[in-house]
């Protein structure tokens, strides 16, 4: 086993885009101080970067009012609101049919101040509240889970 840290630190391979999942890279262990080899694959997984699929974040684009499936819920990772024409609001489903732990993330993907509104449905709430407001030019965005009582804003 070598003693040397590798040569390209982990968060600049994130962004090298010749880099397949396959391939081995070289990691450095601060428990036995030593580098071993493992698969892209497995260092994005273990680090949480993979949805179920195992294909990477599931996306979906919006810029004007929209109602979201339970089925879109479950399939996607990140939403972006692009509110560059207008305000507009995202619908949330009935959180009745999601498993505990859906977590799903929106983030408003242009710096005007038409505001993005998250409503939540009915009686349901998104941190005791109807909605969730994204406002403002800052690009602010929100990660909601469902805890099997409500939505819960976990970063915002």
């Amino acid at each position: 086993m070598s003693n040397s840290r590798p040569a390209t630190p982990i968060n600049r391979l994130a962004s090298a885009s010749n880099v397949a999942r396959t391939d081995l890279v070289p990691i450095w262990s601060s428990v036995n101080s030593a580098t071993r080899k493992v698969t892209w694959e497995r260092i994005i997984s273990d680090l949480g970067l993979l949805t179920n699929t195992g294909t990477g974040p599931n996306i979906i684009n919006l810029n004007n009012n929209a109602t979201l499936t339970i089925q879109q819920v479950q399939d996607t990772d990140i939403v972006f609101c692009d509110s560059t024409s207008t305000a507009f609001t995202v619908q949330l489903p009935s959180y009745t049919a999601l498993p505990i732990g859906t977590a799903i993330s929106f983030k408003k993907s242009t710096a005007v101040d038409n505001d993005v509104t998250i409503l939540a449905e009915a009686a349901e709430t998104i941190d005791g509240d109807a909605s969730l407001v994204l406002s403002g030019t800052t690009l602010p965005s929100a990660q909601l889970v469902y805890n099997g009582v409500a939505w819960f804003v976990f970063s915002a």
